[in-house]
């Protein structure tokens, strides 16, 4: 297994367990998992020299899809709100 699927896991590993651990499952990470994967298997039969170009180019969709999938609130804020609005 090459280095790059090891880190591709590992990234989509951690996305889960900061989603559950810090927002309460409810960051939208879906697209950017599957942005992953298909980077991961897409990269793999492009040739050498573009590789890098269109690795780049993932990257930051990826990353934008993390950064806007994130919540604008915290899960215990609205929980705290909720509770005393009603």
């Amino acid at each position: 297994m090459k280095w790059w699927w090891m880190f591709g896991i590992l990234a989509i590993g951690g996305m889960m367990f900061v989603n559950e651990a810090w927002y309460g499952n409810s960051a939208a990470f879906g697209t950017a998992t599957s942005m992953i994967i298909v980077a991961l298997i897409g990269l793999k039969s492009l040739e050498n020299r573009y590789r890098i170009r269109m690795g780049v180019i993932f990257s930051l969709l990826i990353a934008e899809a993390i950064y806007f999938g994130l919540p604008s609130y915290s899960v215990a804020e609205a929980e705290h709100t909720l509770k005393h609005s009603h």
